[in-house]
């Protein structure tokens, strides 16, 4: 306890004349009177008359003393010290990501994010008087103000009720940039982040960030993959894997239901970080959807992601064009992708530059069969190795290596050596079962950041390259980019093959497969069949269908009105099966499918971290503090509120045998 303003204990001087005026008597004039009968009181406070008396019990001078000194106290602003907030500015960042819901944050089943918003009530209530409070909710690369610099704490707080958890993944770096926005030019101002610590941060932030943990278990299994391939004949095969992220064994079990009604159970064995597989070859072919989930939930805070949806498409037909000058490890991985061990029904079409230059394939069939090269078919998917063609053709596209730039693509604007490989966002489809920790790369092309495009791989350039090529012009490196524009999806990976060791590593062909998916996603179907939580994708459709209902997983319809031949779907944010109908001009009502999984090793992972991996800036820029000082809670105005009640009483006694008399008459009355 501590005294903000201790001069006003001065103040303590005005007791001793209260209790001088109770100890003073007051002076009568002497009257004759013929008998004292009748004035026995008085005659006593006569006898007593003198210009001091002794101090006896006195209802009125005790709550005056009281009074004072609840007055004086208040005045002097005594206050404790408390985990809260010095500075005028603060912004508060809730992380609603969906390992905040793991229910290890308190007593009663409270999660993460209950405890953080406990935590940002008492730092809102703590805040000094004229504080400003900024307060924010972020996940997955979004960002919801709830308050945007108010002095209102009741505002404040009704914000933060309405604060909800998501099932998206932990992408705070476009919340951490407003934030540092925002008390740029505020001297002493704060960003207090409140989560579990497996975020996505930027790379640097100039502001001061103190950081509140929340949760303290890493007890979580997982669903982590279910697909299913078709071998010869067509037959379905399942693939279900189940992961343990807890440092101690567990035990589930695993359920399967096919098409809604139950299938099959295993009992599994979790060891600790590590994962189980489980094949299952006799599903049903005419099985359309399956649905598998981790029960027995003792020892599992998140229950997220204890299940998983799968919607059953045979393999349709991918038709590709490879243009090279000869890559063996990316026809071998391509070839292999066509095979029918792999459930993808791929046909490759290999063309060499100088032929792809002199009979270019148009979309008049006739036009593709040039006499001095591969007879070549309309392909969705076009792959160009090391060569960027003069036009390029319609469908989705794949440079590898590009050695020029595309107007209105991407940019090339030189060359890299031995870039260092920057940790890898492992939520990424593109990055799904990819470990690319030990891939050495010798020469890269350095790609200007495309308005398009996200940046999958990244890297770290050498201070041995040119100086127009340091970070300080390029802030990271791109290896590969992956997004839509103008109706189709393209990727770029900037390095040659051959120029790494990535075609030696078990992670080539996945990242070829995974490729492939991106690109041709489900050929024939009009939605991929799989999607992540909170992705948001354009496919194409007829051009007899004229509008679309989407149906939620909880029952919720979207109309949706195609434009060009395509039509963008909203994030989708909850788990389960999606419906899509669409209606023809001819009256025709076709339905598809999808499933919306929570595949994120990243959220599922739940152990929170002790401290966060920010690069903080030089000391010379506003560095970060070593510690932050101490708030303070004032108790003034409970002590004032308190004063205020003893003086309204000290009335009440002071004018009780009037209150008497008038009660009295009511009473009569």
């Amino acid at each position: 306890m501590t005294l903000l303003t201790p001069l006003a204990l001065a103040l303590l001087a005005l007791l001793p004349p209260i209790i001088a005026l109770y100890l003073l008597k007051l002076r009568r004039q002497d009257h004759v009177v013929s008998s004292t009968y009748l004035w026995q009181r008085f005659v006593r406070d006569i006898e007593a008359n003198a210009p001091w008396q002794k101090l006896r019990r006195n209802l009125l001078l005790l709550l005056q003393l009281l009074f004072m000194l609840l007055l004086i106290l208040a005045l002097a602003r005594p206050a404790t010290q408390v985990d809260g907030v010095v500075g005028q500015t603060v912004v508060l960042i809730l992380d609603t990501s969906a390992s905040m819901a793991a229910a290890d944050g308190g007593d009663n089943g409270q999660t993460r994010l209950d405890a953080a918003k406990t935590a940002a009530r008492e730092l809102i209530a703590n805040l000094p008087d004229e504080a400003r409070v900024t307060l924010l909710a972020a996940a997955g690369g979004e960002v919801d103000t709830l308050v945007s610099a108010s002095q209102d704490r009741r505002q404040a707080l009704d914000a933060l009720a309405a604060a909800q958890p998501t099932a998206l993944n932990s992408d705070l770096a476009p919340a951490l940039a407003l934030a540092e926005a925002i008390v740029a030019r505020e001297p002493g101002a704060e960003i207090i982040l409140l989560s579990d610590g497996a975020v996505q941060l930027p790379e640097r932030l100039a502001a001061p960030l103190r950081y509140i943990r929340m949760g303290a278990s890493d007890a979580n299994q997982a669903i982590s993959a279910l697909s299913v391939t078709f071998g010869s004949g067509g037959t379905p095969t399942l693939f279900v894997q189940a992961s343990n992220y807890s440092n101690q064994p567990a035990q589930r079990r695993l359920t399967l239901l096919v098409d809604g009604a139950p299938f099959t159970a295993f009992e599994l064995d979790l060891p600790p970080g590590g994962h189980v597989e489980q094949l299952i070859e006799n599903l049903p072919a005419s099985a359309q959807t399956v649905e598998a989930a981790l029960n027995q939930v003792q020892s599992d805070a998140l229950p997220l992601d204890d299940q998983a949806w799968l919607v059953v498409h045979p393999a349709e037909p991918v038709a590709a064009t490879l243009v090279t000058s000869g890559n063996f490890f990316l026809q071998t991985a391509l070839n292999l992708l066509g095979s029918q061990q792999s459930g993808t029904n791929l046909t490759l079409t290999v063309i060499s530059p100088e032929d792809w230059q002199t009979n270019p394939p148009t979309l008049q069939p006739s036009n593709l069969q040039p006499s001095n090269s591969p007879t070549l078919q309309p392909s969705n998917l076009y792959i160009f190795d090391s060569y960027i063609p003069d036009s390029l053709p319609p469908g989705n596209l794949l440079f590898i290596a590009p050695p020029a730039s595309v107007p209105g693509l991407f940019e090339v604007l030189g060359q890299a050596t031995n870039p260092t490989l920057q940790p890898t966002q492992t939520d990424q489809p593109l990055l799904q079962n990819v470990d690319l920790s030990t891939t050495q790369i010798l020469t890269t092309t350095v790609l200007s950041p495309t308005t398009w495009g996200r940046i999958i791989i990244s890297a770290a350039l050498q201070p041995s390259n040119p100086p127009t090529l340091q970070p300080s012009n390029l802030p990271s490196l791109p290896l590969l980019l992956a997004g839509e524009t103008e109706g189709r999806r393209i990727a770029i990976l900037a390095f040659s093959l051959q120029q790494s060791d990535l075609p030696l590593r078990p992670a080539f062909p996945i990242l070829v497969a995974n490729l492939l998916n991106y690109l041709s996603p489900g050929a024939g179907v009009l939605v991929p069949p799989l999607l992540g939580v909170g992705e948001s994708v354009s496919v194409s459709v007829p051009t007899q269908v004229e509008r679309l209902r989407l149906m939620t997983p909880d029952g919720a319809e979207t109309l949706l009105t195609p434009a060009a031949g395509r039509v963008s779907l909203p994030p989708v944010t909850q788990l389960g099966l999606y419906t899509l109908t669409s209606e023809s001009t001819d009256g025709e009502v076709a339905l598809t499918r999808f499933a919306v999984n929570f595949f994120n090793p990243l959220e599922s992972s739940i152990a929170p971290q002790a401290e966060l991996n920010l690069v903080t800036p030089p000391a010379e820029t506003n560095a970060l503090p070593a510690s932050l000082p101490p708030a303070h809670q004032e108790w003034w105005r409970p002590l004032a509120l308190a004063a205020l009640i003893l003086l309204v009483i000290e009335w009440l006694v002071y004018q009780r045998s009037m209150l008497f008399r008038y009660w009295a008459l009511l009473r009569k009355t």
